[in-house]
């Protein structure tokens, strides 16, 4: 994402059924350069399609709202969580461009991985009693503050993060407390969300706006027949409640007729 485009969270359930590229086609005219869909895994392991779809736009900021048919769907702002190397467990890049060695993300300690290990925890970015992938580090809780201002703000990440540095340091300075118990007190109340320490696409929600969990969405083919059956079902009814009085209207109605037409060829 550049500062010539950005994303947005929309949730409508009637774009599931529809086609991708037909989607990116009709909506092109709004801005609207890609669209992906939010899927969750189920017991079994297979994804399943949600109502919230990821869109990116071909502009600075995102519009308020996208046209979709007769709907007028609110559009948030995509808030990315901060970056962790899952090879040295730093924040602020991924590990294909790492150049440190292993570190556990467990103990942080060199030499091992998470899997096997059986140390207490202990965070390698803040030294916290806590594992690498816990939302209590401080670090990652400044990193957070600047994505979320980066994002509603829609500016640079430079820029997000000086006027995180200064708004928390000079809070720091005047209430004498850290720069890292500001941001965690601003970030507000944990929202319970589902998440996974091997991926980072945790959707979060601007401040004032309910989160909103994705909700799963059953299979088209399903609903579409079961409307076949809820149909199906009716005309059985109607048919059997009212079989034998329309069999009896027909034949009363049609047995004039049929005995002035066997009399005319009588005569």
């Amino acid at each position: 994402m550049t500062l010539n485009t950005c994303k947005g969270v929309i949730r409508c359930a009637p774009l599931v059924d529809c086609d991708k590229d037909e989607t990116v086609t009709e909506l092109k005219p709004q801005g609207v350069s890609d669209i992906s869909n939010i899927t969750v895994k189920d017991d079994s392991g297979s994804r399943k399609n949600t109502n919230t779809f990821i869109v990116t736009f071909k502009a600075p900021t995102i519009p308020k709202h996208l046209h979709i048919g007769y709907l007028g769907v609110p559009v948030s702002p995509y808030i990315l969580n901060p970056l962790r190397c899952f090879k040295c467990q730093k924040i602020g890049h991924g590990k294909n461009a790492c150049r440190e060695r292993e570190t556990c993300a467990t103990c942080g300690q060199i030499g091992h991985t998470s899997s096997d290990c059986t140390n207490e925890p202990k965070c390698p970015n803040c030294t916290g009693n806590y594992s690498a992938f816990s939302k209590s580090c401080p670090r990652w809780l400044f990193e957070n503050m600047v994505q979320q201002v980066k994002a509603e703000k829609g500016i640079s990440f430079i820029e997000a993060r000086k006027i995180v540095s200064a708004e928390s340091e000079g809070r720091s300075a005047h209430g004498g407390r850290k720069a890292a118990a500001v941001v965690a007190s601003r970030s507000g109340p944990t929202q319970p969300v589902t998440r996974s320490v091997e991926v980072q696409t945790d959707l979060k929600w601007p401040k004032g706006q309910e989160a909103h969990v994705p909700s799963v969405l059953p299979p088209s083919s399903s609903s579409t027949s079961q409307r076949a059956t809820q149909t199906t079902t009716h005309k059985l009814s109607s048919n059997t409640t009212g079989g034998p009085q329309a069999s009896g209207k027909r034949q009363s109605s049609q047995s004039p007729r049929t005995a002035s037409s066997s009399n005319k060829k009588r005569f």
